[in-house]
């Protein structure tokens, strides 16, 4: 009977052993990562993180400062016909106005202006105070002689929108896009609507490129010489901002193409526009034998006879071997006596960015020997030269990008 009773317990004592190897067992497998506990740990941990995503997604969102980005024409298309659509002209004094399609025949209302403020980051309130429309009275007439009334509003109106999908485009001619109250709008241009800078200016201006740039690029057809290609390349930059005529966008976009198809990869010049026509020509520092075919063409643009001794011998200056670029900035509209641009980098294409040196000590003494000057803010003069140093000494950037106005501006050879 002893035996039964003790046979009895060693069977009790086995199962609550086997029982507690088996809860261990599960336990630790919870622990290590291999079990139902971890995978209810895992989905939390992936929210958490997915939150996390989200909120600094968020939080650099927040950080988009739209009352600057929006300065400027937005187009309701990202194509360019005969006509216009849609288009809000956001200006840097506030004021705003906005037109309505040419394509819509049956419209009456022209235009409308007024007051433009963004509150709360992504809220953007018009207040609107005159409206141009077309006369009524007169029916017989087709719309395009219809005198156009205006219409001062004795009563403000008020209109709330929001800001979203702000992105920036692959195209050149539109390098921004948001919708604004829903709908789709694409940046065609920096130009605002003021006494210095109308319309009849830029329609002149635009006349003024069209016939300097077929003059040029003829040349450069008929004489393909580093001066002429680059030159009239340069000049031909200035059509990816502008309005023009599609007739005259096929001819200039195969000439475009052909220069482009010729620039020497050795050349040191890159150049760019922002969407407001501000012209940047940068001259970067030379590097390989060949750099110095452009030698004379350098010296031309810049206006300095040794402007290639000048950057080539920075490279070798100790402790710290400097790359140098001379960037040059030039309001084409003359409304401003300063550009003041928001970055300066050079960008490679291994992702490597370079920011520019502010350390004057070691490059003053070289510097004044050429009477120049080591450029440590970025406020620039218009029409100016300013001689920009980072600390690296890699080859020929890909880019030089310049934030300026709210706008990325890619300067390319």
């Amino acid at each position: 009977m002893k035996k039964q009773y003790v046979g009895l317990i060693s069977c009790i004592v086995l199962v609550m052993i086997i029982g507690a190897i088996v809860y261990f067992t599960s336990a630790n497998k919870g622990v290590n990562g291999t079990g139902i506990e971890d995978s209810v740990t895992s989905l939390e941990q992936s929210k958490t993180n997915n939150d996390d995503k989200k909120d600094v997604e968020e939080s650099a969102d927040d950080n988009v400062d739209y009352s600057k980005i929006l300065i400027g024409m937005w187009h309701a298309s990202n194509q360019l016909g005969d006509g216009y659509d849609d288009i809000y002209t956001f200006n840097e004094d506030g004021t705003f106005r906005f037109q309505y399609s040419q394509y819509d025949r049956d419209r009456e209302i022209i235009d409308y202006s007024g007051k433009w403020v963004v509150l709360d980051d992504k809220s953007l309130t018009l207040t609107i105070d005159t409206k141009h429309i077309l006369d009524t009275q007169a029916p017989n007439h087709s719309i395009e002689n219809r005198k156009i009334k205006e219409i001062a509003l004795e009563t403000l109106e008020e209109l709330n929108y929001s800001l979203t999908d702000l992105e920036e485009t692959e195209e050149s001619r539109f390098p921004l896009t948001i919708k604004i109250n829903g709908t789709n709008y694409w940046k065609l241009s920096g130009q605002q609507y003021s006494e210095k800078i109308n319309t009849t200016k830029i329609e002149k201006f635009t006349k003024e490129k069209i016939n300097e740039f077929n003059e040029a690029a003829s040349k450069a057809e008929k004489t393909p010489t580093h001066e002429n290609i680059i030159k009239a390349h340069i000049i031909g930059k200035v059509f990816d901002n502008l309005y023009i005529e599609e007739s005259d966008r096929k001819s200039i976009d195969d000439k475009r193409i052909f220069l482009q198809d010729n620039i020497s990869s050795f050349s040191v010049i890159y150049s760019g526009f922002s969407s407001d026509n501000i012209q940047f020509i940068a001259i970067i520092q030379p590097q390989m034998s060949n750099n110095f075919d452009f030698t004379d063409l350098v010296n031309n643009i810049t206006g300095v006879n040794n402007e290639m001794d000048i950057l080539s011998n920075i490279m070798t200056i100790e402790p710290d071997y400097f790359y140098a670029i001379d960037l040059y900035s030039e309001d084409l509209l003359d409304s401003k006596d300063k550009i003041k641009i928001d970055n300066l980098q050079l960008k490679f294409d291994n992702e490597y960015e370079s920011f520019i040196n502010r350390d004057t000590k070691e490059i003053n003494a070289y510097l004044d020997e050429y009477g120049r000057k080591m450029k440590t803010d970025l406020s620039l003069n218009n029409k100016s030269w300013n001689l920009f140093l980072f600390k690296n000494n890699y080859l020929d950037p890909d880019e030089i990008i310049i934030q300026v106005n709210g706008e990325v501006v890619k300067l390319t050879k």
